[in-house]
């Protein structure tokens, strides 16, 4: 009897320490409070303008005032700040400690994450996490089952990490190697040479055509046409004749020409007699002849 209420009495008493509560929000879910809440300069913040382009990391802690293992954490966390941002992620802590007491671990510390004051637990109780077995009254009271989780822009839950035993903490690579894990880098398309086969028909294989080839535009150099300039010439002298006798010829002028008779030219008279017998016959027929030297009488109408 007395064994076995030993025994019950172990495991109450290392239950919180031995076994996490893992809350009642998991992994899809949409998170149950909006973080409307004071940071450690005393300013009321809301996931809207908490979360990066991705989301956010939330990280629940027991205490940043005195609990070792939770300033050990954000610490360490804080050190990979700048790689969560390059994922499009912001570190976010919640703890009942008030603003002044975060406050206080950033003066020493200088943490570039930001840290929310939650003095009621109230999203500590949302998330289901709230341990319950501090007494109320007491320093501990109100504080939360240390545990990370991994929010999306659209306020699901994408990952979450819950060790076994409150000194135990996720590692931060371990957190990282998630977030990679839910953001696999974008590859380009694949192009025709890599593929190599038709995605709808992979037996066909791809048939490069060949790009057209515009033909290329000559422009022919303009070519200034050549100015020939004739060359200067003389006009001639007027011809001036020394006799008017040239002149126009048809211009009528007076008769130079002189009268030549048979007497004067027996050479003419013969060649107009005996020569051709037709114009003879005609010259000695002619009947208005007048009557010759030989006594021929004369036409009588003469």
């Amino acid at each position: 009897m007395i064994r076995s209420f030993l025994i019950v009495l172990g495991l109450v008493m290392f239950y919180p320490a031995a076994l996490q509560a893992k809350g009642t929000v998991n992994v899809g879910d949409t998170i149950p409070h909006d973080l409307v809440l004071q940071d450690s300069s005393g300013k009321m913040r809301s996931f809207s303008d908490l979360k990066g382009d991705k989301g956010l990391v939330l990280v629940f802690v027991r205490s940043a005032d005195w609990c070792p293992y939770c300033q050990k954490q954000l610490l360490e966390l804080d050190e990979s700040n700048e790689k969560f941002e390059e994922w499009g992620y912001e570190v976010v802590s919640i703890s009942y400690d008030t603003p002044e007491a975060l406050q206080k671990f950033i003066t020493t510390n200088k943490p570039g994450l930001t840290m929310l004051s939650d003095p009621r637990s109230e999203s500590i109780r949302a998330f289901g996490i709230l341990n319950e077995e501090p007494a109320k009254g007491t320093r501990s009271y109100g504080i939360p089952y240390p545990g990370v989780y991994v929010i999306g822009a659209d306020k699901k839950v994408q990952a979450k990490f819950f060790e076994e035993g409150y000194k135990d903490r996720p590692a931060t690579v371990e957190i990282l190697a998630r977030i990679e894990e839910l953001n696999p880098p974008v590859e380009p398309p694949m192009t025709v040479e890599e593929m190599g086969q038709d995605p709808i028909a992979p037996d066909e294989m791809f048939i490069e055509t060949p790009e057209k080839i515009e033909e290329p535009v000559v422009v022919a150099p303009e070519v200034e046409e050549p100015i020939i300039i004739a060359p200067e010439t003389e006009e001639p002298d007027e011809i001036k004749f020394e006799s008017d006798a040239f002149d126009d010829p048809f211009i009528e002028g007076p008769d130079m020409t002189p009268d030549i008779t048979v007497e004067d030219n027996p050479a003419d008279a013969m060649s107009t007699q005996g020569l051709d017998p037709i114009i003879d016959e005609v010259i000695n027929d002619d009947p208005y002849e007048p009557e010759d030297k030989a006594g021929m009488p004369a036409d009588p109408a003469m």
